[in-house]
């Protein structure tokens, strides 16, 4: 079922430790893969510009470019939009409080505060909240008739979702080095509306979509220091994520007891500077996965304890206006698997993989090569940001891998308030899951009026393909500012770059924002994923090798296009921001899935107030 590409990634990190006995300039010390599995929430919001001390989960991609080569961060998209006014609470902020609430459609509700209990030029030091609950969106447009079995299924399903964050953070610069920490805790209450109405005579006999509660804890802590003498800087990081939903539903015994997933998480760096500017460093990271294990769970659903260690030596160097990165990433992981009706495969040992980074800056001008690659955990957290209302309970624990992640550039500007970026990108990423919500219909099923649970972490897929695309910027003073990016991605089952479950060809995110006067902001935002495809599978006989036969099936999804309109304005000297925010102005469909909608035209009416 797997195509592994390991003679390419040894070949690739052999080239990658060949010694350079050339000059060397400090790069981005990130060798994060760009467009790894964890996609940032942020490139989704609805309206961009929000009430200064309230953050919008989703900020529209900032588009300004550094004076190196190196590329802007492009993203991926992930598969479900956050409900209308979702937001994260601002951490930083200009002023030590600010408090900001706002309601609108659909008795979506909105509530941000946080307070810098200590602010001083060591030590700070706060406490943040967060709320966010929708109530009121009513799914009416389904007809379940000719389906006998169902005596059951109501006319109309009310989505129910509920997120409450709190958390502290702080830090203290002690002279040689910086301590820094923070803690929170996420309380999330949901109901499963639509994708599994429950029905009379089932094992649950409910008569409302059933619920889930979310429990979240994270912690983090860092220290950074340097070493002048010896010219060396170094990081150590260490962290503990809890993630874990209350129930687990079997069709055939009902509700259960879910697993739930603790992440104990420790790093380090170290960078060393030598002669004429050239550096080595090391990055080491560490996780290891812990799960409960209740005993009613059979093996099909139960995910095995895992880790990884993960090692990334670099040298880097500088020639005039070229700066390179040179380096290799092994990830040494321990028991990550996927079992499934005795269906084992397991991860191999050792993966190696490429860090290779060229940039060449002069003027106006950038042009960029990276060659890339490696692991990413496969963890309950991180695919809940793919899909909210995923399998809590998947057995798969085995890691995305990407033994080539290829990324090629040029970038003009800024000039007379313009830049600009091309790219290409060409990615081979395995262990793909397949999307789709926990007990989801299907839409070919669906149609047919028979149903089909998925369990998309069940199976994966490997895929290879490229996108090219295009990031344009503009700013008039502080008048107007335009942003825009968009990007055609090839997609065709395994041949395709992943760019979210629902695979789009087209991905455009573009918006306006004008400032009439200092006080006064209004933001027009365009969003567009176009041609989308949710990838299902069915197992159909067994080879000689006794392993199941997949065949790889498109399900397509209607196109998305948002249309919104938000606007600010501030009052008593900047301290008093009222706003207003209107969503899908043009009420397009905004099915993220099959049966599946979300809220069609909607606003929100609020106001913040700093402190």
């Amino acid at each position: 079922m797997k195509r592994k590409i390991s003679h390419l990634s040894l070949l690739l990190a052999f080239a990658a430790v060949l010694p350079i006995g050339l000059q060397a300039q400090e790069l981005n010390e990130s060798l994060t893969v760009e467009g790894e599995y964890t996609p940032e929430i942020n490139l989704q919001e609805r309206i961009n510009e929000l009430p200064a001390k309230v953050e919008s989960q989703v900020d529209s991609p900032d588009l300004n470019y550094s004076s190196s080569g190196v590329p802007t961060d492009f993203g991926n998209q992930i598969f479900a939009m956050p409900v209308t006014g979702w937001r994260s609470t601002r951490e930083v902020s200009t002023q030590r409080g600010y408090v900001d609430f706002g309601m609108g459609s659909y008795l979506n509700i909105v509530g941000s505060a946080g307070y810098r209990v200590i602010d001083s030029d060591k030590t700070k030091a706060g406490i943040w909240l967060q709320h966010n609950s929708s109530t009121g969106f009513v799914v009416d447009e389904y007809d379940w008739t000719g389906y006998s079995p169902m005596e059951y299924m109501p006319d109309k399903i009310k989505k129910y979702r509920l997120d409450s964050r709190i958390g502290l953070y702080g830090s203290h610069d002690f002279g040689v080095g910086r301590l820094s920490a923070d803690l929170s805790y996420h309380y999330g209450r949901f109901n499963y509306y639509s994708t599994f109405p429950c029905y009379k005579n089932s094992v649950w006999n409910a008569k409302e979509p059933i619920m889930q509660n979310l429990n979240e804890v994270v912690f983090n802590a860092d220290w950074r220091g340097e070493n002048e003498v010896a010219k060396l800087d170094y990081r150590l990081d260490i962290g503990y994520h809890h993630f874990g939903y209350q129930h687990f539903y079997n069709l055939s015994a009902g509700p259960s007891k879910a697993q739930k997933e603790n992440h104990f998480m420790l790093g380090g760096n170290l960078f060393k500077r030598l002669e004429r500017g050239s550096a080595i460093g090391l990055d080491i990271d560490a996780d290891l996965l812990v799960y409960s294990d209740p005993k009613h769970l059979v093996d099909n659903y139960r995910r095995k304890d895992y880790g990884m260690l993960s090692f990334a030596p670099y040298y880097r160097f500088s020639l005039q206006d070229l700066n390179v990165n040179v380096g290799v990433k092994a990830d040494l992981s321990f028991n990550a698997r996927t079992e499934y009706s005795g269906i084992v495969e397991k991860y191999r040992f050792v993966h190696l993989a490429p860090q290779v980074k060229a940039d060449w800056r002069r003027d106006w001008l950038g042009v960029y090569a990276h060659i890339l690659g490696g692991s990413e955990l496969n963890t309950l957290a991180a695919n809940s940001l793919l899909d909210y209302y995923q399998n809590p309970q998947s057995p798969s624990t085995l890691p995305m891998y990407s033994p080539l992640d290829l990324r090629l550039g040029v970038n003009v500007g800024r000039f007379a308030g313009f830049s600009a970026e091309l790219l290409f990108d060409y990615k081979i990423l395995d262990n793909v899951a397949f999307g789709g919500l926990y007990m989801n219909f299907e839409k070919p099923y669906y149609e047919k009026n028979i149903i089909a649970f998925t369990n998309p972490t069940v199976a994966d897929m490997d895929i290879k393909g490229w996108r090219a695309g295009l990031k344009l910027s503009y700013q008039w003073a502080d008048l107007l500012e335009l942003n825009g990016m968009g990007y055609y991605a090839l997609q065709d089952g395994e041949k395709g770059y992943f760019n979210g479950y629902d695979r789009p060809r087209w991905v455009v995110d573009a918006n306006a924002t004008v400032k009439p006067w200092s006080t006064l902001k209004v933001t027009l935002g365009y969003q567009y994923r176009g041609v989308r495809n949710l990838y299902d599978y069915t197992l159909s006989r067994l080879n000689g090798k006794h392993e199941p036969q997949m065949t790889v099936h498109a399900n397509r999804l209607p196109d998305i296009a948002l249309l919104n309109l938000g606007a600010s304005y501030r009052l008593l000297g900047d301290s008093l921001t009222v706003w207003v925010q209107a969503n899908n102005l043009l009420s397009s469909p905004t099915a993220l899935s099959p049966v599946m909608p979300e809220e069609g035209f909607n606003f929100l009416i609020g106001a913040g107030y700093n402190f």
